[in-house]
């Protein structure tokens, strides 16, 4: 059983973040690929919702 982890401050240009993923399983590639997704994902969710949002940090409607 290996355990990978990650953690790190993304510098999105409206809204920065930090993320931390943990993993653990037998399988090092996979679990690399596992962090790369869950970054991507996040990162996109975070710029989707920038776009819908106003400087005051409220939805635009």
């Amino acid at each position: 059983m290996t355990q990978l982890h990650d953690c790190g401050i993304i510098y999105h240009p409206r809204f920065p973040y930090m993320l931390g993923v943990m993993t653990r399983g037998l399988d090092l590639e996979k679990q690399q690929k596992v962090i790369a997704d869950i970054s991507r994902l996040v990162y996109r969710e975070v710029d989707y919702a920038s776009r819908g949002s106003r400087d005051n940090g409220t939805e635009e409607e």
